[in-house]
């Protein structure tokens, strides 16, 4: 043989196809990724949103709402309150003030003074005062015993 066979024959290399079938399973396996997502960039899945749904999410947002919005007026209403309340305790306080500032100013012989004088109002008399004895108690006579509103209104 020769030196050139025994160097082929020695040569086992060139029997390998390990690397051509892994470069033919890795195109195989682009082929059939580019086939599946071509497939699924083609399917889109519809969406169905029920009556259902869509009624109980615009319940949910208008409870929502409400709900906001009442919390919101409720601190409103109370931020109000509280002024109100600082007024009126202030107004009282005013009010005590000239309450006991008219109570200084009241003199009893100047008021009798303007109603003798400017007014002409007199004392009364022993004559125009009339005395209640109530001493026996208090008591009232009935004069007619009534019959009912329809019986009056009739004169039955």
């Amino acid at each position: 043989m020769s030196a050139r066979a025994i160097n082929v024959a020695q040569d086992l290399s060139r029997f390998d196809n390990r690397r051509r079938v892994r470069e033919a399973v890795a195109q195989d396996i682009l082929e059939q990724s580019a086939v599946r997502t071509r497939a699924q960039s083609r399917v889109k899945e519809k969406v169905h949103v029920s009556g259902w749904m869509l009624l109980g999410f615009a319940t949910f947002a208008a409870s929502m709402f409400i709900v906001v919005h009442s919390h919101v007026r409720l601190a409103e209403l109370s931020a109000e309150t509280g002024a109100l309340q600082r007024e009126i305790s202030s107004l009282k306080q005013e009010g005590s003030l000239l309450q006991k500032l008219g109570d200084g100013k009241v003199n009893l012989a100047e008021i009798e003074r303007i109603a003798t004088e400017e007014l002409g109002m007199t004392k009364p008399t022993r004559d125009q005062v009339i005395y209640i004895d109530l001493s026996d108690g208090d008591r009232a006579v009935v004069l007619k015993k009534s019959g009912g509103f329809w019986r009056d209104l009739f004169g039955g």
